[in-house]
């Protein structure tokens, strides 16, 4: 007998990408699956695409709240006991739940983070390599918070464990209390993961790339804004202060220099957004008073160059 499974979907403004994020959740083996998709009020035709997708149980936000409010709301409808994350423009390998749901009960988590591949559009694999080398992955381990924190340094060179997209052992969401943070548009499974295992979670990583994270310019995980990065860094403070007796010496590190990376963030886009406006004066300051966002700031120009060329040589 299949155990059952709910796949959530917060979904914003992704008509053109929905139906075959669902369909690959639907198309799960050895799982019964269900799907809820969370309409983060939508302007363009997001809640007529669900309504017309058989098997999915549709929600419709009354106002746009971001992807942790939408994937709460939906977490509320679940009744079966596993729970899947899915963003609305990505696929799954067809045994990704059952083979994730089998980890979990070999291992007794409550969490499974998936490792993934990158794709384009098309579903064609961006490059040869998992996010993270398979080989460096003991499924059979507990996570521990200082090497997830470790994970989550934004450095480009290293990947990022805070993509890693979960699945919950349902009951456990309530048991320990877990829910995202409204309060962050952004990095908001790194919070719920770094929460999870301070409340003792027992939280365990796939290695294999089952999940499909698609590559395109304009999703959420591309448009960090100035007041997302300032939102994360309050509410990782508040974390730090609400565990402080808890954390190691290593986290007390891992934590400062996360710190100090989000707010070389948050100075480069102020400096962007100075550029922007033609203040040329202020983003010269904020590149004095920080010169190490002078790098990324160049990388961002450079990435907006390169964007707008391809969009004119495609016209």
């Amino acid at each position: 007998m299949s155990t059952a499974a709910t796949v959530i979907i917060a979904a914003w403004n992704a008509e053109d990408l929905l139906g075959r994020s669902v369909e690959s959740a639907l198309q799960q083996r050895g799982v019964d699956t269900h799907v809820i998709v969370a309409n983060d009020a939508s302007t363009d035709g997001t809640s007529g695409v669900a309504r017309s997708l058989p098997g999915v149980q549709l929600v419709d936000l009354p106002v746009n709240s971001g992807p942790a409010a939408a994937r709460n709301v939906a977490l509320d409808h679940v009744s079966t006991p596993w729970s899947l994350v899915l963003d609305a423009d990505d696929t799954l390998d067809p045994d990704h739940a059952v083979n994730l749901i089998d980890l979990a009960t070999r291992t007794d988590a409550d969490i499974v983070l998936s490792n993934f591949r990158r794709v384009d559009l098309d579903g064609v694999a961006v490059g040869d390599a998992a996010h993270l080398d398979p080989a460096t992955i003991d499924p059979e381990q507990p996570l521990e918070f200082d090497r997830y924190l470790a994970g989550n340094l934004i450095e480009k060179k290293s990947g990022n464990w805070g993509y890693l997209k979960p699945l919950f052992r349902t009951e456990a969401l309530a048991r320990l209390n877990l829910r995202y943070n409204e309060a962050l548009r952004n990095s908001e499974d790194t919070n719920l993961i770094l929460e999870a295992i301070l409340r003792g979670a027992r939280v365990v990583v796939s290695p294999d790339p089952s999940y499909r994270y698609t590559v395109r310019s304009g999703s959420i995980s591309h448009r960090i804004t100035f007041s997302h990065i300032e939102a994360l860094l309050a509410e990782e403070q508040k974390l730090r202060t609400r565990w402080s007796g808890d954390l190691s010496e290593t986290a007390v590190e891992l934590f400062e220099k996360r710190w100090l990376r989000l707010k070389d963030m948050l100075e480069a886009e102020r400096v962007i957004r100075n550029i922007k406006d033609r203040s040329i004066a202020k983003a010269a300051r904020g590149i004095l008073v920080r010169p190490r966002t002078a790098g990324r700031i160049a990388a961002q120009i450079s990435e907006g160059m390169a964007r707008r060329l391809g969009t004119l040589l495609a016209r």
